[in-house]
């Protein structure tokens, strides 16, 4: 049996969790500032078959971020902070996670988890972001906010017991939610 369930919330709406995005979309972009390192490169794999985990922060400017993880464990936790940054997030097998917070301006997010127990609180705020979320197989979840202006959503969970609900405030965004079997 399959198991769908989906709430979007796609206005203003007074809770915590919006009020959290404000709050670290506000400190992003004060931390954006060019005083910070920049223009970064970044590649973690963690290809074993163990108990991946990545814990990173980075902050700065035309920042890129690449997390692989496959095998067992994963897990990720990713904080990126500034403007023009790019984060990517792949986990492939078992227990999966991600829980990515992003702040700042012109940012782009993207996550795909593949098999058992996915899950991904994403928190994105900014101006002209985008976050591309894709869950195929098993338990999957997602529970993504985000905040400010010209941003874009696209979320796709396919196969097993799909669950999302997501939060955009601001004006002119976007949104595409895709779910189904495989």
């Amino acid at each position: 049996m399959t198991l769908n369930k989906c709430s979007i919330c796609n206005g203003y709406n007074a809770n915590f969790r919006m009020f959290q995005m404000a709050v670290l979309s506000a400190i992003g972009l004060c931390l954006s500032f060019p005083s910070f390192a920049g223009q970064d490169i970044s590649e973690i794999d963690e290809l074993s078959h163990g108990f991946n985990e990545a814990t990173i922060t980075q902050f700065g400017w035309s920042n890129d971020l690449i997390v692989s993880q496959s095998g067992q464990g994963n897990v990720a936790n990713v904080n990126q902070f500034g403007q023009s940054n790019f984060l990517n997030v792949q986990q492939q097998g078992q227990e999966n996670s991600a829980e990515v917070i992003q702040t700042g301006a012109y940012l782009e997010l993207q996550i795909m988890q593949i098999g058992t127990n996915n899950t991904a609180f994403v928190g994105q705020g900014g101006v002209g972001s985008s976050i591309d979320l894709y869950q195929e197989g098993d338990y999957n979840n997602a529970e993504v906010t985000q905040a400010g202006f010209y941003n874009n959503i696209e979320i796709n969970q396919l196969g097993s017991n799909h669950d999302i609900t997501f939060h955009q405030v601001g004006a002119f965004k976007n949104y595409q939610v895709t779910q189904g079997n495989l």
